[in-house]
């Protein structure tokens, strides 16, 4: 299922405990996003340009498929929640240190 099969706005509507499994690259054109939940969707992976959204201050992909995170996380500079709890990832790339914000 794809995100832009389902009759939700984001940021409008939370996208957790959906069956979505892909974000469109298009969420990277979402400058003014916040708050992403995605958490208990069946996502396995983040595109790229979901770490050009610098205002993101929270993302829960807890619960996730998600297995890695790009070095692009550190561009997220205003990251201040990352919850990633019951996801299988294992390391966290070298950027996240430039997230000063993250609680």
């Amino acid at each position: 299922l794809h995100i832009t099969d389902l009759p939700i706005k984001i940021p409008e509507e939370p996208l957790y405990r959906t069956e979505i499994t892909i974000l469109p690259d298009t969420i990277g054109g979402l400058v003014n996003l916040v708050t992403l939940y995605l958490q208990q969707s069946r996502i396995t992976a983040l595109p790229d340009p979901i770490w050009n959204l610098v205002n993101l201050k929270t993302l829960n992909i807890s619960s996730t498929r998600i297995s890695v995170l790009s070095d692009a996380i550190g561009n997220c500079i205003n990251l201040e929640t990352l919850d990633l709890g019951l996801t299988p990832i294992t390391a966290l790339p070298e950027t996240i240190g430039k997230l000063t914000n993250l609680k």
